[in-house]
């Protein structure tokens, strides 16, 4: 599984990791496009906010967890891949609000306070769901 932020969301990406308490976990960040591309195509799964991470996993056909903050999950989530979107709307009604932070700033709180175990639990439901209909025969 791949997981992919640039560098200011390093720190929630380890903490994803460490939550997650798997090895099988690769953390992606700031790699050229082509080396991107490459460790992509292999991965189980990847997760990443709404960004061309998501839509590259997309055309790849990569089961994604995207996280949605500002931008809305209804006109840009994952399509023709199995997916879970996962958002703060309950606490933050606000979003989608397509601003690039709150209050004039550069920070998306919805995004900022999003619980990493929403996010890995997400990612688990997803594993699951992909395995069973790999074993199947139903994604291939």
């Amino acid at each position: 599984v791949v997981l992919t932020g640039s560098e200011s969301d390093r720190n929630k990406l380890e903490a994803v990791l460490q939550d997650a308490q798997s090895d099988n976990l690769t953390l992606c960040i700031g790699a050229p496009i082509p080396v991107f591309s490459t460790i992509l195509r292999q991965a189980r799964a990847i997760i990443s906010i709404d960004s061309f991470a998501v839509h590259l996993a997309s055309a790849y056909a990569i089961p994604i967890v995207a996280i949605f903050g500002p931008s809305g999950e209804l006109n840009w989530r994952p399509w023709r891949t199995p997916h879970r979107v996962v958002t703060q709307t309950e606490l933050y009604p606000c979003r989608p609000c397509g601003q690039d932070g709150c209050a004039g700033g550069k920070v998306s709180e919805c995004l900022r306070t999003l619980p990493v175990r929403k996010i890995t639990a997400a990612l688990r439901e997803l594993l699951e769901v992909t395995q069973t209909r790999q074993s199947s025969g139903a994604l291939q």
